[in-house]
């Protein structure tokens, strides 16, 4: 199916910049226009076309990866029993290559939760999340387990698994082909960074224990902590495979900026998330960065099978009373920081995140000014009449 779409689409971007290469063979100006687009839009990186590293993949042991120290993730080593330290992980195409590789749970004879998980490189509790929210499914076959809970699973859904995404492990859309699964394969050889990751605790409050929330990437630009570093690679275009960039381009200026090749957060990378729930917004992205920004959407015509996909169902909200006003009605009572924390169960600067917002929206500087102005808005309302002085007598 991969194959029979990515022809229709080739088809589609070929017809298009037959018509549309005379054009700019003669009109220069509309030449450098679209050139402009590869240094605005088009200079930051697509999600689909990014090598992505999840800090929690369980698969980076010591035995796979090279860490530092080396002991850093035993928890029955005699120097940290029971702790996870931070450590540095070397990441290299070799690595790189075993992470990235497509997981095919599409076993004729079944295998267990854990099997899977390992494949993925998480835990079984996250497919077991991801199956009570409907993003996976599997079917249970009776008679072949020995133990109650050693079941075997047939999984339903026939696509391969991405073990790099955090979106219940789907790959990236068909519309930008299969190559997902090789994008480590385009590494160079030597290719080799270091990366920081470090343990991540949690403590809710003063009196409980510490809890362990996975592991974390520290951004080597930023110094952020993220979930997923990602390497952008430069995605292939129509105008590259029919040979025309170096007739159409000039200059070096006009080229497509080749990608920062290191692993950054995603703010770093200013990558860009696609998908097909707007559907000429869509078209019109793909359709850039597969011509190199030389094509535009309308300009190409649609494949019979092109429609707006949602992977999630809509559903409107209902309207509810948020934290911030309810943390604006009990400063305008005259209730303290710690007061209103304490009652709302949340922490102290987060109240005072929503008194800066609160601040902000009716333009006060203290509370003092904040009970004042919801005083006279109050006086306003009831057709300026205070309404906490006293009710005057009208008998003489």
């Amino acid at each position: 199916m991969i194959m029979s779409v990515m022809r229709d689409i080739e088809a589609a971007l070929t017809d298009a910049w037959i018509e549309v290469r005379k054009q700019l063979r003669t009109n220069e100006a509309e030449l450098r226009r679209r050139l402009a687009r590869r240094r605005g839009e088009l200079s930051r990186p697509i999600r689909a076309w990014c090598i992505a590293i999840r800090a929690n993949d369980t698969r980076i042991t010591a035995w796979d990866a090279a860490i530092m120290p080396d002991h850093a993730l035993d928890r029955l080593h005699e120097d940290h029993r029971g702790v996870v330290l931070p450590h540095d992980v070397i990441l290299d195409k070799r690595l790189c290559q075993m992470l990235t590789r497509a997981v095919d749970l599409r076993v004729w004879r079944g295998q267990s939760v854990t099997a899977a998980a390992r494949k993925l490189g998480t835990k079984a509790e996250c497919l077991s999340y991801l199956r009570k929210h409907g993003q996976l499914s599997w079917d249970r076959i009776e008679g072949y387990a020995r133990r109650r809970r050693s079941g075997i699973f047939v999984w339903r859904k026939d696509r391969l698994r991405d073990p790099c995404s955090r979106s219940a492990f789907d790959p990236p859309d068909w519309v930008w082909g299969g190559l997902w699964n090789g994008l480590g394969d385009e590494l160079p050889d030597d290719f080799e960074q270091t990366l920081q990751r470090i343990p991540v605790v949690r403590q809710r409050t003063e009196d409980s224990r510490p809890r362990s929330r996975g592991l974390r990437w520290i951004c080597p630009r930023c110094q952020a902590e993220v979930a997923s570093v990602f390497c952008p690679l430069p995605v292939p275009s129509i105008v590259e495979y029919l040979r025309d960039e170096k007739r159409l381009v000039r200059c070096d200026a006009d080229e497509m900026p080749p990608p920062p090749l290191a692993f950054a957060c995603c703010a770093c990378h200013r990558i860009r998330y696609w998908s097909r729930a707007n559907d000429q917004k869509a078209w019109n992205t793909l359709v850039a960065y597969l011509s190199a920004g030389l094509l535009y959407g309308r300009e190409v015509r649609k494949p019979a099978w092109w429609k707006s996909h949602r992977k999630q169902t809509y559903r409107p909200h209902r309207p509810h009373i948020t934290r911030g006003y309810e943390v604006e009605k009990l400063l305008i009572d005259g209730l303290r920081y710690t007061d209103i924390a304490e009652q709302l169960n949340l922490k102290l600067a987060t109240i005072q995140g929503h008194v800066r917002r609160i601040y902000k929206r009716w333009n006060v500087h203290s509370k003092r000014e904040l009970i004042a102005s919801a005083k006279t808005k109050a006086r306003f309302a009831h057709g300026g009449v205070d309404p906490d002085a006293p009710m005057l007598s009208n008998a003489g």
